[in-house]
């Protein structure tokens, strides 16, 4: 298993409702980044944010950065849960 491939467990935690692929919370996403940073991996630190959890403040669903990303944008408000149509807020 590679260093930076040991972070990201398969197969537990929260899922994205949309691709189903594992996600990370805010703060393991910013410890993994520093990690690749400091390490000269630049590119491992912009895909370790796409692992990124985001949590609808209404209907509690959660999804990853890149599926939230290829949804309609609020223009008001930002990205709008695909179900609901609330905000979101980063995963604990």
């Amino acid at each position: 298993m590679g260093f930076f491939s040991s972070f990201f467990s398969k197969g537990k935690g929260p899922k994205c409702m949309s691709c189903k692929k594992n996600v990370e919370s805010h703060e393991s996403i910013l410890t993994h980044q520093s990690y690749a940073v400091q390490a000269g991996a630049t590119q491992r630190a912009r895909d370790i944010e796409k692992k990124q959890g985001y949590v609808c403040k209404s209907c509690g669903k959660i999804y990853c950065k890149v599926c939230l990303e290829r949804h309609v944008v609020n223009a008001q408000r930002g990205a709008a849960c695909p179900s609901c149509g609330g905000s979101f807020g980063y995963l604990q």
